[in-house]
Formats: structure tokens, C-alpha cells, sequence
């Protein structure tokens, strides 16, 4: 089975992933887990660096979570599946209604699980030398925000 090693400098929450990688020749260790499988490859010292993977004999790509040493000159690589970047061109397609946002602070995507105040500051400013009629001083009271 061949496989692609490499990196990837993207957030795991990016849709389309962009990575640089190498094929490598490698052995299933049995039993085998579709979403978490483990591999068996020949260690080169580019290994250390690696951290993403494809897999064209599953169709998916790969987070590496842990690389184990071996006897023998081999290195046992540990993966969890990048299920964003597995299904990109299906989550691409789809069309749907955001109902639910991942960052509070937009207010044009209304979430009604988020806690929201509504208030108006009030700002209070002391004079410290009081009221010069002789100048002109004014007292300015703004009601309404404006």
C-alpha cells in the first residue's frame, strides 16, 4: 500500500488543506481501523516533521497523532482522520442556513444560545476647576447613544 507523508501548516478547522508529501511504501498494522489506522513505514529522518497524510486505497486524509520507533529501521505512525478535508468537495456543496456561529462578538448572525447585554454606558467627567461663566462653559447632556 503507498501513502503520502507530509506536512501541512494549516488550522485543523480549515476546509481545503494545502500539504507537501512524499509517497511511501507501507504495511497496515492488523487489525486495522478505517478513521484510526496505524502504519508501518521504513524511518527517514523527514518523518520528524510530518504531521498530515493521504491515504488513496481509503479515500481519506490523516492528522498523524503519534510516531512510535521500531526495531528494524521502522517507525509505526498513529492517525486520526481529517474528516473536513476527507469530505471538502461534499461540505462544499452543500447549501444550507447558519443557525448557530462560532464567534460571539458577530452580531449579524443572530444565536440565540449566546448571552447578550444590551446597555448603554454612561459616562460621568468631573470639572475640576467648576464653571467659568466668564468663558463660556456649557454642560452637555447626550440622551439616546447620539
Amino acid at each position: 500500500m503507498q501513502i503520502t507523508i507530509g506536512t501541512t501548516a494549516d488550522d485543523k478547522r480549515v476546509l481545503n488543506k494545502t500539504y507537501v508529501g512524499s509517497i511511501y511504501t507501507v504495511q497496515l498494522k492488523q487489525p486495522c481501523d478505517i478513521l484510526n489506522p496505524v502504519f508501518v513505514v521504513e524511518y527517514t529522518s523527514s518523518l520528524i516533521t510530518a504531521n498530515y497524510i493521504y491515504c488513496s486505497d481509503f479515500s481519506r486524509y490523516y492528522f498523524i497523532t503519534d510516531i512510535t520507533l521500531l526495531s528494524g529501521k521502522r517507525a509505526e505512525i498513529s492517525c486520526a482522520v481529517d474528516v473536513l478535508m476527507s469530505y471538502a468537495s461534499q461540505i462544499a456543496a452543500i447549501r444550507c442556513v447558519i443557525s448557530r456561529q462560532e464567534n460571539s462578538g458577530l452580531t449579524l448572525i443572530p444565536d440565540s444560545s449566546i448571552m447578550t447585554k444590551n446597555y448603554n454606558p454612561v459616562y460621568i467627567y468631573n470639572f475640576s476647576s467648576g464653571f467659568d461663566v466668564a468663558f463660556g462653559s456649557y454642560v452637555l447632556q447626550v440622551i439616546g447613544g447620539a
